[in-house]
Parts: structure tokens; C-alpha cells; sequence
């Protein structure tokens, strides 16, 4: 079964870190979005554990693709979408499972970022798809299961990173009155990236938090841009293009205040930050119409 993962919106918290001083005020301006698939590198697979005497079943997860939010400020984490595909599994008796499709159920997943190790937790409701005959087990696809992940976020050069987490959780399965307790773990290896825009935009955070003003104008420009970043991430690229338009406005205001170098700098970037929204505008507008 193959899954085409929707072009999302990714921030990297490294780059974000170096502007934390002034954005502080501004918790969404530490809100991240990961947009993570499958690593090549690295095999995932699920588990089921179905007690003593009995043969774990594993199977391949052929693919996935998950947002996870995470918020350095708030210290918070949660998937915001999670699509995932995992090869059949056999249960006791020999039944299979078919092809397996897992997704969180939109809402549900709520949990903790700790910003100085990259750890996160998170607590959701998976829900399982399945092609099988499992009503003789008492199962009738989907089923709904509790499950609790955990993981590690590794940021590495030029803005990408690696994630290695997994998600357990316990259930009954077999029909009225013979159910009998199965463990099931998930674990998951997946590598992320910013979009160009987005990493154009990153960067100018982090060049507008380096260069050398007063509070209140740092404060105006952080601003600019932390609306930015949440447009962006609403998708309201024309409220997004207008803070970053602003933000080019309020640097040429304030030449008297900021050096000549500097503001070449922060203008050039934002300039590349609007030809980069444009350019993907553009490409969108090409698919539509193929």
C-alpha cells in the first residue's frame, strides 16, 4: 500500500534557539512543526507480544509520515498528523492481519518537549485499519487503541534532524468472554527537513535576533516575524507575505539605528523569503493544473 505524504510546513528549533532571547515573549515563535518520514537507514517495525509460550509476531513498517509538534517555550509536544503502513501480522491460530494502516486520531495526542535533551512523550489514540477477516478474534477494523510514545529528537546540520521514537500500549483481543491480553510496540525511525521557504525564513530569524539593536526595535522585528511564522504556519501566505513585507518596512525606518550591513542583510533575506513563498505559489498552481 503506498501513502502520498501531503507537503507540510517544518521548522527547525536549532535555528529558533538563537533568537530565544527575544522571542521569549512569544510562545507560538518557539512552536515547531517536524515534518518527519520514514529513515532508509534505519528499519522500523511493530510488535505484538501476546504473553509466555507464544512467538512475538513483528513486521515491517514500510512506510511513514508524521508532523510532531513541538514547543520549547511551553515545553509541550503532540502529533499533529501521523499516517503510517505496516506489513501484515499473524496472530495466534494463524490469522492474518492484511496490510495494516495506522493513524492518530486527530486531537487526541497531548504530551511533553524537554528542549535541552531533545526528549518528548506524548499520550494519544491510535487508530488501527486492517484488511483481514479478524472478527473471529473479536476485532472489526478500525479498532481504536491507547498508546503512549516516546523518542528522541536529533538536530543535525543544515536544518534537518532524526527522530527515533516508539509508541506502546496494551488491549484484549479474542471474542466475549475468551479475551486475552496482547502488547503491542511501534518503533519508529524517521529523518526531517525544512522546505527552502521555511528555511529561508528560519534563517532571517535568526540573523534578526543577532543583529545589535535596542529592545524596542528587536522587539518590532521579532514581532513581524513571529506573525509571519504563525501565518505560515496557518497557511495564510498572504498574511504571512504582508508581516515579512512590514518587517522589510521597519528595517528601512530605522537605517539611523541599524548598521548599514546588517540591514542590507535582514532585507536581502526577507526578499528571498517572499521570492521563495512565490516560487512554491507558483509550483502549486502548475500541479493544480496538470
Amino acid at each position: 500500500m503506498k501513502h502520498a505524504a501531503p507537503v507540510r510546513l517544518v521548522r527547525n528549533v536549532v535555528c529558533l534557539a538563537l533568537a530565544a532571547a527575544t522571542l521569549a515573549s512569544s510562545a507560538s515563535a518557539q512552536s515547531v512543526n517536524l515534518s518527519a518520514s520514514n529513515d532508509l537507514n534505519v528499519p522500523s517495525f511493530f510488535t505484538l507480544d501476546f504473553g509466555p509460550g507464544i512467538p512475538h509476531s513483528i513486521a515491517n513498517i514500510s512506510s511513514t509520515d508524521y508532523v510532531l509538534n513541538i514547543n520549547s517555550t511551553l515545553g509541550t509536544a503532540r502529533f499533529v498528523s501521523y499516517h503510517q503502513e505496516i506489513e501484515p501480522l499473524t496472530l495466534p491460530g494463524g490469522v492474518s492481519t492484511g496490510d495494516i494502516t495506522v493513524e492518530v486520531v486527530p486531537g487526541t495526542s497531548v504530551g511533553s518537549f524537554n528542549r535541552n535533551t531533545g526528549e518528548f512523550t506524548t499520550t494519544e489514540t491510535y487508530r488501527i485499519h486492517f484488511t483481514g477477516n479478524l472478527a473471529p478474534l473479536g476485532m472489526v477494523s478500525p479498532v481504536d487503541l491507547p498508546g503512549d510514545s516516546g523518542g528522541t529528537i536529533a538536530f543535525l546540520p543544515a536544518r534537518t534532524g532524526d527522530i527515533h521514537s516508539e509508541w506502546i500500549g496494551t488491549t484484549l483481543i479474542g471474542p466475549p468472554g475468551f479475551e486475552f491480553p496482547v502488547s503491542y510496540a511501534c518503533t519508529v525511525n524517521t529523518h526531517f527537513q525544512p522546505e527552502l521557504a521555511q528555511a529561508e525564513l528560519i534563517d532571517l530569524v535568526a540573523a534578526a535576533a543577532a543583529v545589535p539593536v535596542s529592545p524596542r526595535v528587536a522587539n518590532v522585528l521579532t514581532g513581524l516575524l513571529a506573525n509571519a511564522m504563525d501565518a505560515e504556519d496557518a497557511g495564510d501566505f498572504a498574511a504571512a507575505s504582508a508581516a515579512v513585507t512590514s518587517f522589510v518596512r521597519t528595517v528601512k525606518s530605522a537605517r539611523s539605528l541599524i548598521a548599514n550591513d546588517d540591514a542590507a542583510r535582514l532585507i536581502t533575506g526577507a526578499h528571498e523569503v517572499l521570492n521563495g513563498w512565490q516560487n512554491a505559489e507558483r509550483t502549486t498552481r502548475a500541479a493544480d493544473l496538470r
